[in-house]
């Protein structure tokens, strides 16, 4: 699964698709829809990726739903406190 590192592009696609469903759905007063691949995406790159050093996450050939579970540990790992010490406490390194 190839990693974008273009991230002004995709904040532009993700803005473009809320503008476009407002546009659309002008008496909507819900949220846009996010499609949830692009949303993990999305923030994988801005939060973990930002300097390219995840050029791929998986170079094996796995479906999008395996493919996501590097990118969750890896946000987890990184952000939540609780899920380290999780790790810890089950010996899981």
């Amino acid at each position: 699964m190839k990693i974008s590192t273009d991230l002004k592009e995709r904040f532009e696609e993700f803005i473009d698709n809320v503008d476009k469903y407002y546009k659309e759905n002008p008496n909507d007063i819900c949220d846009a829809p996010t499609d949830a691949q692009f949303g993990l995406n999305l923030i994988f790159e801005a939060l973990m990726n930002n300097k390219g050093q995840y050029p791929y996450v998986t170079t094996l050939p796995e479906s999008p739903e395996q493919a996501n579970t590097p990118l969750v540990d890896a946000i987890l790992r990184k952000y939540s406190k609780e899920y380290r010490a999780f790790l810890k406490k089950k010996g899981i390194k």
